[in-house]
């Protein structure tokens, strides 16, 4: 797991800069594994905050808060995580795309357009296909267009506009997107279109209970089926879409209080005490990937929440 924390001494130093982490200053640890005497251990790579924040700010918005974080790091962390759920939406060059598989808004202007050609799977489905050669910034791309989408009428430096694309390393070894069954192709979009087309949705964190400084309300895959659902008792099952509440135990004994979090299946949460702001403030840090993946479960959810004014409002958006 990683962790932001103070330093506790200036021993280590930043795998990034190459620079000492004097002692008390803001640090971020990456865990990995390696091998040693034939068994499986881990260890930290350690950086800077600034570095971490500027250079890998996906290790910066997974990583755990240590409790003594000062307020201003604290806030600090929370732009940064605001950054990255609004740029997760927004629409980027297709040249500005980096080699990680992921969903994608992506841009740019049609420089050839193949023929829609029949693709036969191994099952023996019927599909139709269709490449395109996009430019942004004197780079080239290919887009591979399926079935539906195949049928637009497309003319060489039409701008063309993918939402909820696929990006992925294609047999050639080079990035590619794929427009399927739920990405949304616009040809020469105007402007009021695209904003219509982006989630526009505001970091929303809720005061309505005590929690750890720097922990937040957010959706993870179960890693056991050992957490039980804290509104049914039921179990929930490892792999299976979850909510986490941060908040504090206390220890029977001493009374001492301790950082905790409780677990709720997707369609219990609402049923909790502070069950809306829990959904709204995991809702406003969900990624696109995370979307795409449990789109089905987010469907159900909006279903049930139909009563639910500003919570129904935010999963539209989503989704």
């Amino acid at each position: 797991m990683n962790i932001i924390e103070l330093s506790k001494s200036s021993r280590a130093g930043c795998r990034f800069c190459k620079l000492k982490i004097q002692k008390d200053e803001p640090r971020l640890g990456e865990e990995y594994e390696f091998s040693m005497g034939g068994s499986v251990r881990t260890g930290m790579r350690w950086f800077h905050l600034k570095c971490a924040i500027d250079n890998f700010p996906d290790l910066v918005i997974h990583a755990d808060v240590s409790d003594k974080i000062t307020k201003d790091v604290l806030e600090q962390l929370e732009e940064v995580k605001k950054k990255a759920t609004q740029s997760a939406f927004a629409i980027q060059g297709i040249s500005e795309l980096g080699e990680e598989e992921k969903t994608v808004n992506v841009k740019g202007h049609i420089l050839k357009a193949m023929k829609p050609k029949l693709d036969i799977d191994e099952s023996g489905s019927e599909n139709q296909s269709r490449t395109i050669y996009v430019e942004d910034n004197d780079n080239r791309r290919k887009i591979v267009l399926w079935n539906e989408h195949t049928k637009l009428k497309l003319e060489k430096t039409d701008k063309i506009v993918i939402l909820k694309g696929l990006s992925k390393l294609g047999s050639d070894e080079k990035i590619m997107v794929y427009a399927n069954k739920g990405s949304k192709v616009l040809i020469n979009p105007k402007d009021e279109d695209l904003e219509k087309s982006i989630p526009n949705i505001e970091i929303f964190t809720s005061q309505e209970w005590t929690k750890p400084r720097g922990k937040f309300s957010i959706f993870e895959l179960a890693k056991s089926s050992r957490a039980t659902c804290n509104v049914c008792k039921e179990k929930i099952i490892k792999a299976e879409l979850k909510i986490i509440k941060p908040g504090w135990g206390e220890n029977e004994d001493t009374k001492q209080k301790f950082p905790s979090s409780a677990s709720y299946h997707v369609s219990c949460i609402i049923k909790d005490e502070n069950g809306g702001e829990v959904l709204q403030e995991a809702l406003t840090r969900l990624t696109p990937e995370q979307i795409d993946s449990n789109r089905n479960i987010f469907s159900d959810l909006q279903v049930q929440l139909k009563d639910e004014v500003q919570l129904s409002e935010i999963l539209s958006q989503l989704l």
